[in-house]
C-alpha cells in the first residue's frame, strides 16, 4: 500500500500562507530542500486548485530557464515528470504535463490511489486537501518545515480538522533557522493496535496470579518460561520454542498496578528486525473485576501492517482462551 506524505512550510504561529496566500516569508535553504526531498520520495502529487495554479505558473518557467540554478531546474523537471492530480470543481482544465483533473470524491480517489503498488504520494500546500484527508485519516506522514517567522495572520493548515494523535519520528535543525519536523500517525490512529479480550469465571486475584506466576504462565502461553520480578523498571525474559525454533525474547516492566494493570515492552529476535526501541512492542493487560468474574483486556502496539496486527491478535486471543480454560 502506498503512503501519503504531506510537506508544508509553516510559520512559528502555524500558518502555511499569508492572508492572501503570500509565501514571500519562506526562508529558502538548499539543505532543507534536500532533507525534505529525501524523506518525501513520491511519484504522485496531490493538489488543490490554488496550489496547482501557483506551481504551474512557476515551475515550467524554471525548467525552461537556462539561467536558473541547477538544483531548481532539477526540481522543476522532476515535478514535470510526476503524476499531478488536481482536485477541483471550478478548474476547467489541467494543462501542465502529466496532470489529471479530478472532480469526484477526494477521499474515495485517494483511497483508490493508496491501494496501488508503487512509490508514495505527496501533498504540497493545498490546505483544503490536507484538512479533508487529515479528517479521513488518509495522510500517513506529516513533514513540516518550520520557518522562524511570525505572520500574525494567515491561512491555517488545519482549520476545521479533527483532533489527531501523531508521533514524532525525527527533527533536524538548519543554520538558516528552519527546523524540519517529521511526524507519523500513531499506530492507534492507523488502526494497527492488536487487541484481544476475554471474560473469565474467576476472581481477579486468581487471574493476576496466573498472569505473573511463571509456573502458571507456561501452561497457557505456548510453553513459554517467563522470568521477571514483576517490578516497574525490571527486565523480563521469555524463553521457549516456536515452530521448532528456540527463542529468547526480552522486555521491560513499564507499569504495575496489582489486580488491575500490567504493562511491558517486548522484543523478539525472531522478528528479524534490529534490537532498537522503535522495533519494540508495548503490551498492556488490564483487569476489570466483576465479582466472581474478571474481564481481561489486552493491547499490543507498533504493528507495522494490517497483516501483522491480525497475526498478533490471533496469537493473543489463543493465549487468553488458554488462560480462561486453565482457570475455569
Amino acid at each position: 500500500m502506498r503512503e501519503v506524505v504531506m510537506l508544508n512550510r509553516v510559520s512559528i504561529d502555524g500558518f502555511f500562507a499569508g492572508p492572501n496566500g503570500e509565501i514571500d516569508w519562506f526562508i529558502h535553504d538548499p539543505e532543507v530542500d534536500k532533507a525534505a526531498h529525501k524523506r518525501g520520495q513520491a511519484d504522485t502529487v496531490l493538489f488543490g486548485r490554488t496550489t496547482y495554479q501557483l506551481f504551474e505558473s512557476i515551475w515550467p518557467k524554471i525548467a525552461a530557464d537556462p539561467k536558473a540554478p541547477e538544483e531548481a531546474r532539477n526540481t522543476a523537471k522532476e515535478l514535470a515528470q510526476m503524476t499531478k492530480i488536481v482536485f477541483s470543481k471550478t478548474l476547467k482544465e489541467a494543462t501542465w504535463e502529466n496532470s489529471k483533473l479530478v472532480r469526484g470524491n477526494l477521499a474515495e480517489e485517494v483511497r483508490r490511489l493508496k491501494q496501488k503498488e508503487g512509490p508514495g504520494i505527496i501533498i504540497f500546500g493545498s490546505g483544503t486537501i490536507v484538512q479533508q484527508l487529515t479528517n479521513e485519516g488518509l495522510i500517513d506522514e506529516y513533514l513540516f518545515v518550520v520557518t522562524p517567522v511570525i505572520l500574525g495572520a494567515g491561512k491555517s493548515l488545519f482549520a476545521g480538522a479533527k483532533k489527531l494523535n501523531l508521533e514524532l519520528s525525527e527533527t533536524k535543525n538548519f543554520e538558516s533557522g528552519n527546523v524540519l519536523l517529521h511526524y507519523r500517525l500513531t499506530n492507534e490512529e492507523r488502526g494497527l493496535v492488536a487487541k484481544a479480550s476475554v471474560s473469565i469465571s474467576a476472581p481477579v486475584d486468581e487471574v493476576w496470579n496466573a498472569l505473573t506466576n511463571p509456573e502458571v504462565i507456561k501452561h497457557y502461553m505456548f510453553g513459554t518460561t517467563a522470568i521477571s520480578d514483576w517490578k516497574e523498571g525490571s527486565p523480563i525474559i521469555w524463553r521457549g520454542e516456536w515452530q521448532g525454533q528456540k527463542y529468547e525474547d526480552k522486555g521491560m516492566i513499564l507499569k504495575v498496578d496489582p489486580d488491575r494493570l500490567i504493562q511491558y515492552s517486548h522484543f523478539s529476535p525472531l522478528s528479524g528486525k534490529p534490537d532498537l526501541p522503535e522495533n519494540h512492542h508495548m503490551v498492556t493487560i488490564e483487569l476489570l473485576s466483576k465479582g466472581k468474574r474478571t474481564v481481561v483486556s489486552l493491547s499490543q502496539d507498533n504493528n507495522e501492517t494490517e497483516e501483522e496486527k491480525e497475526h498478533s491478535e490471533k496469537n493473543w486471543k489463543t493465549m487468553l482462551e488458554g488462560l480462561k480454560k486453565l482457570l475455569e
